[in-house]
């Protein structure tokens, strides 16, 4: 009986030996420099959420949605943040990016033009300038909305960097800017300059917006590691719908160069939250089947998606949770 203890005791001693499993990792490529849309995925890694699935996360800043989804294609990083557009417009080409969870159910991609400009509805861009930044999201949502209205080569459009919109919109040299209201409007309010936004959703362009996006190869070799991240990533959507301020608290612990908090807080929960679940939304990550629907019949026009592709190619909805948190 004493040498059965002892080689139990020897093999308990073993077993707690040995190494812990070692979490896999896992590199996230984001659509921008630093802001709120990287507000639920801070907060998962910050609350664990991550950790507690065996993930081990890596965040990169991104240079524009239609760059992030060429990343993921090239299979440069594992995950990515893009807009759904961008994404699809790059996916129809050919490259290998399937969006697998959407985190903002809305755009909120517009023209944004000072309090004073005429710009009020889609007609009142003819013959005005308006600025939008190379391999950005607002790119085909731009395209497409000019299309729906008739104003194709009816608008001058100025090809610049992100950075330079603010500047160039309060001294008038561009007549409204193509871009979301936190990175224009919060900023610009910030320095006493009113503005307004014309909304692509409300001018025939009402897309699904920003999701979680990932090579079809890495989906079909590892589909747990997948689960485990998306599964944990609405959780953090939740968290930060819950209790906003942790969330902006995680962005500035990560990126202090990020906006100020009052300012970060302002445009989350104004502008960001609003935009995570539509009407008729299953859970947070996937939204109705309509509003795919919806979105294909918006963009495949301008972006010439082929007819034997249709919008079911683009997203895949085998990785939400079962569990996934409600809207």
């Amino acid at each position: 009986m004493k040498i059965g203890k002892v080689f139990a005791a020897l093999a308990v001693m073993a077993v707690a030996a040995q190494p812990a499993m070692a979490a896999d990792k896992m590199k996230m490529t984001f659509n921008w420099v630093a802001d709120t849309g990287y507000v639920p995925f801070l907060l998962a890694d910050e609350l664990g959420y991550y950790k507690d699935a065996g993930i081990e996360m890596e965040f990169e800043q991104g240079r524009g949605s239609v760059v992030t989804a060429q990343l993921i294609a090239q299979g440069q990083a594992d995950v990515g943040y893009a807009d759904s557009g961008a994404t699809i417009s790059v996916a129809s080409k050919g490259a290998p990016v399937k969006i697998i969870a959407v985190i903002n159910q809305a755009n909120s991609y517009g023209i944004v033009s000072l309090a004073d400009s005429p710009i009020a509805k889609p007609s009142d861009l003819e013959g005005k300038k308006i600025a939008v930044c190379p391999g950005c999201a607002q790119v085909p949502l731009l395209d497409a909305m000019l299309e729906a209205n008739g104003l194709t080569g009816k608008v001058s459009i100025e090809n610049v960097a992100d950075s330079a919109f603010a500047g160039l919109l309060s001294e008038k040299k561009v007549d409204g800017v193509a871009q979301d209201p936190q990175s224009i409007m919060v900023p610009l309010a910030d320095q006493g300059v009113p503005t307004k936004m014309m909304y692509f959703r409300d001018t025939g362009v009402a897309v699904i917006s920003f999701g979680i996006i990932a090579n079809p190869e890495k989906l079909a070799a590892n589909p747990d590691l997948y689960k485990r991240f998306v599964s944990a990533s609405l959780k953090g959507l939740a968290a930060s719908i819950k209790d906003p301020e942790a969330g902006v608290d995680a962005l500035r612990k990560r990126y202090p160069e990020s906006a100020p908090k009052e300012t970060a807080l302002e445009s989350f929960t104004k502008y960001d939250i609003p935009s995570f679940c539509i009407a008729g939304a299953k859970s947070l990550g996937n939204p109705p089947a309509e509003a795919w629907e919806q979105s294909y019949k918006i963009m495949s026009p301008s972006m010439g998606i082929p007819a034997d592709m249709p919008m079911s190619t683009f997203y895949t909805l085998d990785f939400i949770p079962a569990d996934a948190p409600p809207c």
